[in-house]
């Protein structure tokens, strides 16, 4: 069995704070804010940025600006 690797990446406010996360696999990418909350997702394969609610459709990779 092949498992799919997961990679994460965390972002720090200028006072070394975690203010996000983005988790990357083979088809997404799905952003998280600090608390750990799902914000949207990226899918690789339609080059289309969703927020959670399904309010957002983005053109192109839009994760950092869901990031505050």
């Amino acid at each position: 069995m092949k498992f799919k690797e997961l990679t994460e990446e965390y972002f720090r406010d200028s006072h070394g704070n975690i203010v996000g996360r983005i988790d990357d696999n083979q088809s997404s990418q799905y952003i998280y804010d600090k608390h750990g909350n799902l914000l949207a997702i990226y899918n690789k394969s339609t080059d289309l940025t969703i927020n959670v609610t399904g309010s957002e459709q983005l053109k192109g990779n839009q994760l950092m600006r869901f990031i505050k």
